[in-house]
């Protein structure tokens, strides 16, 4: 006989839960549920920018690699991220510094309702040193002893939105650290791996985002929840304050 669970709350709050269980059978974990990342193991991404000049290709990369489990984001000139910035801001030039400081804002995007622990890592010294994100790579090498001011309004945008979604992530409980780290680099290192694979899928002229596999990742993997998904039916009691696995 399965272990009768109990969860405090009221009716609709046991639906929910027995939504999140059953819903097409997948028991697939809603986001900001939970968090799998910490401060002492908080997820490591790699992001970069491509341009490949003379072709007017451009596009942004981000790579990551989490209990055994590879997470890509990527985006072209087709990007949705890519178009509404040229929208807003006609003028823009998107060059490869443009899609590093898109890449990390679109990055960061996917963490804004969770609590995960991150830190992003990438060649461009601008990631850690316009504006307020400066305070967010302390420590980092290549880190000026002040912040640099952006001279143009859409990198400006860009760090503003970055360091609004940074601020969110915090108040949910969660942090960012924003680190450099040498580009094309030889040997076997750890960074080598992240950054070749950002740059990888920066030039991969395909839109994808598995990153949101990172974050309705299934249930066992969620401490809080393990018990919980061990049964996929449910059967609530009378005083709507529990309910038992049969």
């Amino acid at each position: 006989e399965p272990e009768q669970i109990h969860i405090l709350g009221s009716k609709e709050d046991v639906e929910g839960f027995k939504n999140l269980a059953n819903k097409d059978g997948s028991k697939r974990f809603a986001q900001n549920s939970g968090t799998i990342t910490s401060k002492e193991n908080p997820m490591q991404i790699y992001v970069d920018g491509s341009d490949i000049k003379g072709t007017g290709a451009i596009g942004y990369g981000a790579y990551a690699e989490y209990n055994n489990k590879t997470y890509e984001l990527s985006g072209t000139n087709e990007s949705d991220s890519v178009k509404e910035l040229q929208k807003k801001f006609p003028q823009a030039t998107f060059s490869n510094p443009t899609m590093e400081m898109l890449g990390l804002l679109e990055t960061l995007k996917k963490f804004a309702t969770t609590s995960e622990h991150i830190v992003i890592n990438q060649d461009y010294k601008g990631a850690i040193s316009y504006g307020e994100l400066w305070n967010y790579s302390e420590g980092s090498e290549q880190r000026p002893d002040k912040p640099w001011n952006a001279k143009e309004s859409y990198i400006k945008d860009i760090v503003d939105q970055s360091v609004d979604i940074i601020k969110q992530i915090e108040s949910n409980g969660g942090s960012v650290k924003i680190n450099w780290v040498k580009g094309h680099q030889t040997g076997t290192s750890i960074h080598k791996k992240g950054n070749d694979n950002a740059d990888r899928v920066a030039k991969d002229r395909n839109i994808k985002d598995t990153f949101d596999e990172f974050n309705n990742t299934d249930f066992e993997s969620r401490d809080n929840f393990s018990n919980f998904a061990e049964e996929d039916s449910w059967k609530e009691e009378d005083n709507n304050d529990t309910c038992t696995p049969f």
